[in-house]
């Protein structure tokens, strides 16, 4: 909750890393930056709208589904499915921000290899 508490704070004096910005407002939407424990990853959270919430929730739950499987039924249910998750999300879907810590191989671990 401290690095949270930083990165919500502070990140106009932080030095990142690397970052990530909408293109359409230039707002800050994820970092990350070398703190004096490690290297810590922040995501700023954000939220989908009501049409795009849904659709969202309808794929969720036609991906549990093999495709084979998906039917006219399958597609209402789906829709179900996503109605009842919107109400119970208050009509979007939405995440808070969060932070990582990266962990990062000693030196006397084997190398990562790409």
């Amino acid at each position: 909750m401290q690095v949270l508490g930083l990165f919500r704070d502070h990140r106009r004096k932080l030095r990142f890393l690397a970052s990530c910005r909408c293109s359409a407002d230039g707002g800050l939407l994820g970092a990350a930056c070398r703190l004096p424990d490690g290297l810590w990853v922040w995501i700023a959270g954000g939220r989908l709208s009501p049409s795009a919430s849904w659709d969202e929730f309808r794929s969720e739950y036609a991906d549990v589904l093999d495709e084979s499987d998906w039917t006219d039924e399958t597609w209402e249910q789906a829709g179900e499915y996503a109605d009842e998750q919107l109400r119970e999300w208050g009509g979007r879907l939405e995440w808070e921000p969060a932070v990582m810590k990266v962990l990062l191989p000693a030196s006397d671990d084997e190398p990562i290899t790409t």
